[in-house]
C-alpha cells in the first residue's frame, strides 16, 4: 500500500489501526485515524532490540510487505 507522508512517497503497511514505515534506516509506527490519516507528528521509532520473538516475527512480515 502506498501513502504520502510529508511530501515524499513512502511505502506504508497498515496493520490493526497502525501504520508502519521505514525512513532513514529506522522503522516507525503511528496510529491511523478513523478517516484514514496517519498521525505522523506522533510517530514512534520502534526499538527492534526490545521486541520479543513474536513481535520480531510480526515486524519482519510487515517490513517484507513494505518492500514488495
Amino acid at each position: 500500500m502506498q501513502k504520502t507522508l510529508k511530501n515524499s512517497n513512502v511505502s506504508v503497511a497498515i496493520v490493526n489501526d497502525y501504520a508502519y514505515w521505514v525512513k532513514n534506516n529506522s522503522i516507525y509506527k503511528s496510529r491511523v485515524s478513523d478517516d484514514g490519516f496517519i498521525d505522523v507528528d506522533n510517530a514512534l521509532e520502534i526499538d527492534v532490540f526490545s521486541l520479543n520473538e513474536r513481535e520480531t516475527k510480526n515486524l519482519l512480515k510487515i517490513i517484507d510487505s513494505i518492500s514488495e
